[in-house]
């Protein structure tokens, strides 16, 4: 896919055009971009520092605003006679008109698919009377890229004009040469063959290059885009792969999907299944008494504890603020006897946070936890050569009985070395 520049001389019909949301196959998302009309007449300057900081701050904010989805914050910096056209049409949507509810399912329609954005600072291409422009590269996941291990897909750009404090034109430009064949296309293909009613509402037409933005289209997108990378969240053309641990001395592995889970620290793997960051499944290990890169909460895990694995599991199971879900009961993990204790936890405050019966630095950034109140915690404990190996697995309420089928994979996938 090429990106060809065109003034403000252009009409309106061509500037919206959509041009393909693929390089070669028209699946994918496209954009109009708009050469300043300073440089065009020979008038390009550079804005005072001032107003050039000014006016970087409206962009960020409403693209902060359009990558959170709060359309009403969106809104509130543009122009009552703003031209965003081009920010609509870059996602193939036909007809597109340039108002404020083409706008709202715009974002509804990204909110449905998962779209994640990572706004690089804007840049100055150009300053004239008309306002200061402004490009903002991105990168971005959607349809659940950043599941599958896929992304972030970079390469894309904002254009916007700032002129008085309000953006009075916004358009993007998708670089989809590498997010096409990986998700969209799959997708789409997938949405055809088994839901082709549906398809037909969800896409302009039967090429499916673009996005048609109704309200009946965005349900379901909402409802097929979940339902997606569930089912090819376990196909076979993500394979396993083996991940290696070392745990105070204790060495083993065990299989993991090659997409969706993210390790943290070296402490836990975790998944994001809903939203950006916050994750809905955590999976970590430590060890008991001395702990491993995580302490042991001291009002639960108490170094008085006996140093078995009946009695680690005894005072997990026995735990205030937690309900009992299961056990303990004797199990085997990578052929080694355990014990299992499976308890949904419901006071925060008599735990350590993230972990509940462990502590570790809380760091925001990628797929993290903060808080375990309401969530499912399922613990083994393993005598490994005379150390007890804690592994823990939490999920929310949110996480979904396909995320529980793989931790259980992964703990019954264990290997000891």
């Amino acid at each position: 896919m090429t990106t060809k520049q065109v003034g403000p001389e252009v009409d309106a019909r061509r500037a919206r055009k959509f041009r393909g949301f693929a390089a070669a196959t028209l699946i994918g998302l496209a954009a109009i971009t708009c050469t300043p009309s300073g440089s065009q007449r020979g008038e390009n300057t550079t804005a005072p520092a001032v107003e050039l900081t000014e006016a970087q701050d409206v962009a960020t904010g409403f693209l902060n605003a359009y990558g959170a989805f709060d359309v009403e914050r969106a809104i509130s910096y543009l122009a009552a006679d703003a031209d965003f056209s081009g920010l609509i049409a870059a996602v193939g949507a036909a007809d597109v008109t340039g108002t404020h509810g083409e706008l709202r399912l715009l974002i509804s329609y990204l909110e449905a698919g998962r779209y994640e954005q990572q706004l690089e600072p804007c840049e100055e291409l150009s300053s004239s009377p008309s306002g200061i422009d402004l490009r903002c590269p991105f990168a971005f996941h959607l349809l659940g890229s950043h599941l599958f291990g896929r992304g972030p897909f970079g390469g894309s750009y904002f254009d916007l004009r700032v002129r008085d404090g309000r953006i009075v034109r916004a358009s993007a430009d998708w670089e989809t040469s590498p997010f096409s064949p990986l998700m969209w296309e799959p997708y789409a293909n997938w949405v055809s063959a088994a839901y082709p009613e549906d398809a037909e509402l969800m896409y302009p037409d039967e090429t499916h290059s673009g996005v048609r933005l109704t309200e009946e289209s965005i349900a379901l997108w909402e409802r097929r885009t979940p339902e997606y990378v569930e089912g090819i969240g376990s196909a076979e053309d993500f394979p396993f792969r083996r991940v290696a641990r070392i745990v105070d001395g204790v060495r083993f592995s065990f299989a993991l999907r090659s997409y969706g889970w993210e390790p943290f620290l070296g402490i836990s793997i975790n998944k994001s299944t809903v939203g950006p960051q916050g994750a809905e499944a955590m999976v970590f290990w430590s060890s008991f008494p001395e702990g491993h890169r995580a302490d042991p909460c001291a009002d639960l895990l108490s170094p008085s504890i006996g140093r078995s694995a009946a009695d680690l599991a005894a005072a997990v199971a026995s735990v205030p603020g937690t309900e009992l879900v299961a056990g303990p009961s004797d199990v085997v993990v990578g052929g080694v006897p355990a014990k299992h204790v499976v308890l949904t936890v419901r006071d925060e405050g008599v735990g350590c946070t993230p972990g509940f019966f462990y502590a570790w630095q809380d760091v925001k950034g990628g797929a993290f936890f903060w808080t375990t109140a309401g969530d499912t915690i399922r613990v083994w404990v393993v005598d490994v050569d005379a150390k007890l190996l804690f592994i823990g697995a939490v999920t929310t309420e949110g996480a979904g009985s396909g995320v529980e089928r793989e931790i259980q994979q992964i703990v019954e996938s264990i290997r000891f070395h």
